[in-house]
């Protein structure tokens, strides 16, 4: 497939994608105004998502006509932003009590934007794909063990930052694109299974000795029985009416009273329920066209940093598309992970829109074949 063709697909799947989006929020936000019996605008969340959709098109065009040199040039400072939003979440923040008691700093409110706040985590993951590609993409001749140190250091730096908030399941999601990330670059495939395996030990134990994991944990395992698995339930049970091809948009009844978050980390569920199983089906096999274009996009790079990069972000967001889904469908632990470019939540969508910015970037520089001079070339 030529670049052209990869190029205007990636454009043409994130553009469904978000109009999707836009579709969801507004059937999922509009409740507010009728469980409010008719106090505010039912049309308050759609106006928010749209204006971070036309922010987010703005930041992709822009970075669509960057010069790649300055991606990877400024890689390392975008990470140590990162990080230093990190740093700065623990101390200048929003927080929540989640379900176990504790104060989790997750949100940085974002002063004269009308109390809009930021999730530095979710900056976090992106960055630390940059981070990775601009490294590796630095070794010219062979690399040596003590060269994949410094990487795994970074993740590590990230992970138990983005774990002290305590956000635990963002910090798995982080370690995971780290690693991946990581193995794509050129890490030894040896080292990265060992440095997977520790990682999931590592995961499983905090599971056991962290109490709101441990809680979540038992949810997942006693979904149907155990009375903490409310949420899950009413989440199926959306899914269970919706059947093969829904209710109708607009029609869902969970997302009224018994759904909650149903805008955010439940809203593939409120899909099923309005649209229909064959249309949640179709929905995975968008991103997955995604994952396979972008793949291609990094395939015929010559650059090992682009390469990287695009692979990175491929994988991100499918990954977050299929975590979401498998919460949804109670196979995962209760994360709070968006579903990409459709979820309700500004800097999701931005950084989500940003990364499509960079894959279309790449795929605009990629020679073109020029398939007449070919033919001519055969016939002399």
């Amino acid at each position: 497939m030529s670049p052209k063709k990869l190029h205007a697909n990636i454009v043409l799947l994130t553009c469904l994608l978000c109009v999707i989006g836009l579709l969801m929020t507004f059937s999922t936000t509009s409740i507010y105004y009728f469980n409010d019996g008719g106090i505010g605008n039912p049309f308050n969340g759609l106006y928010q998502q749209s204006f971070f959709l036309l922010i987010g098109t703005v930041v992709a065009l822009v970075v669509r006509k960057m010069n790649t040199k300055y991606l990877k040039k400024y890689a390392f400072m975008f990470y140590f932003i990162s990080i230093c939003l990190l740093v700065a979440v623990l101390m200048f923040h929003t927080s929540i009590t989640n379900e176990v008691g504790e104060q989790a700093k997750r949100w940085i409110m974002i002063p004269g934007l009308w109390g809009i706040t930021m999730q530095p985590s979710e900056i976090a993951k992106v960055a630390i794909i940059f981070y990775i590609a601009s490294y590796y993409s630095r070794f010219k001749n062979r690399m040596k063990l003590s060269d994949h140190i410094g990487p795994l250091f970074m993740i590590v730096l990230g992970g138990l930052l983005i774990a002290i908030e305590p956000n635990a399941s963002a910090a798995l999601v982080f370690g995971a694109i780290g690693i991946v990330t990581m193995m794509l670059a050129g890490l030894p495939l040896m080292l990265g299974v060992l440095s997977t395996t520790g990682f999931s030990i590592l995961s499983y134990f905090a599971m056991l000795k962290i109490p709101r994991l441990n809680r979540r944990l038992d949810i997942v395992q006693a979904v149907y029985i155990s009375p903490d698995a409310y949420q899950l339930r009413q989440g199926l049970r959306a899914i269970v009416r919706g059947g093969f091809f829904g209710q109708g948009f607009m029609k869902s009844s969970q997302k009224f009273v018994n759904l909650a978050f149903s805008s955010t980390d439940y809203i593939f569920a409120i899909i099923c329920e309005e649209f229909g199983l064959i249309f949640g089906f179709l929905l995975l096999i968008l991103y997955f066209f995604l994952f396979y274009y972008a793949l291609q996009i990094a395939r015929l790079s010559k650059n090992h940093f682009n390469s990287v990069l695009v692979s990175g972000i491929a994988f991100h967001i499918l990954f977050q598309a299929i975590l979401h889904v498998a919460v949804t469908l109670a196979v995962f632990l209760p994360t709070g992970v968006p579903l990409p470019f459709i979820s309700k939540g500004g800097s999701a969508l931005v950084l989500n829109l940003f990364e499509i910015g960079v894959i279309l970037n790449i795929a605009a520089r990629l020679p073109e074949k020029n398939s007449k001079k070919e033919e001519l070339r055969i016939v002399q």
